[in-house]
């Protein structure tokens, strides 16, 4: 509860008027469309009521990934993508970055994000 609860508030507070791009995804539909990742890209967490497998993304996380890979269509796009999720994970926790591009192979989305820490410069995306 915790977690969804940051997320929400970075979903606000960073997202609504920040990363906006005119063709592709703006930060608060990355977020909800990724939501669903968060325990795979967390790697599991004893605290959830019902612990979930993580040794693939459940399929409504990989329809969010394929959503926001076909709403990519340039060099900015991706740049603008990786900055939203850079700033939302830095407010989660603890995190598997090597996870991130994962998704993109696990759910056979056509655009792959690299390993998104707090040094990821995401103009060189």
């Amino acid at each position: 509860m915790k977690i969804c609860v940051s997320v929400l508030v970075l979903l606000f507070g960073f997202g609504v008027g920040n990363s906006a791009v005119e063709n592709g995804p703006s930060c608060p539909v990355v977020v909800q469309k990724l939501l669903p990742c968060l325990n795979y890209i967390r790697g599991g967490s004893a605290a959830e009521a019902v612990p979930l497998s993580v040794d693939k993304p459940p399929q409504v996380c990989c329809t969010g990934v394929k959503g926001i890979s076909d709403e990519i269509k340039s060099q900015q796009d991706k740049s603008e993508v990786c900055q939203c999720l850079k700033q939302v994970l830095s407010g989660i926790g603890s995190y598997d970055a090597s996870k991130i591009p994962q998704l993109s192979t696990e759910c056979g989305a056509s655009q792959v994000l690299p390993p998104i820490d707090r040094n990821t410069d995401c103009s060189k995306v």
